[in-house]
């Protein structure tokens, strides 16, 4: 069985380049920066397993997966001005429940310190940055061809909130 777990990230109208998206740290090994169709701000999250000597296919589809600092997100702004950060994502049809998956703050908890949605938006001071993780909470059910179609991170220089 063949299984493709990559899904792109993109930011979402960053015209003057203030928002930093790179490989994260503890589980950087799963983000990748791929340049994308217009050569910058792009990362694909590919948890395959296909990463070092490790092997493996994946998570496990029957537990509960916490992957910290898989990519960082900062503010380039040189100005002073305060951004604040949030993810929107779909899943892919069939695949997941938007429950079973948080992108979250790496200095908190999954869950807790989800930064999923405006309402969850982490505020960044310029040259600031966050760790984000990913949370996975699924059962025999999923259909891991693909889990996600798009990941957006935005960046507002109100609190959406």
């Amino acid at each position: 069985m063949e299984a493709n777990r990559k899904v792109t990230v993109t930011p979402r109208e960053d015209a003057n380049a203030y928002l930093r998206i790179e490989e994260g740290g503890e589980n950087g090994w799963a983000a990748s920066d791929t340049g994308g169709p217009t050569g910058d701000g792009v990362l694909d999250i590919d948890l395959d397993g296909g990463h070092g000597s490790t092997g493996g296919s994946g998570p496990n589809i029957r537990a509960t997966t916490t992957l910290n600092d898989v990519f960082r997100v900062g503010n380039e702004h040189g100005g002073g001005d305060d951004v604040w950060v949030y993810v929107e994502f779909d899943t892919a049809d069939g695949s997941v429940d938007e429950d079973d998956f948080d992108f979250y703050d790496s200095d908190g908890e999954p869950n807790d310190d989800s930064i999923v949605g405006e309402d969850n938006a982490v505020e960044l001071g310029s040259g600031e940055e966050v760790e984000v993780g990913i949370w996975l909470d699924f059962d025999d059910d999923v259909d891991f061809t693909q889990v996600l179609n798009n990941i957006d991170i935005f960046a507002e220089n109100e609190d959406p909130s």
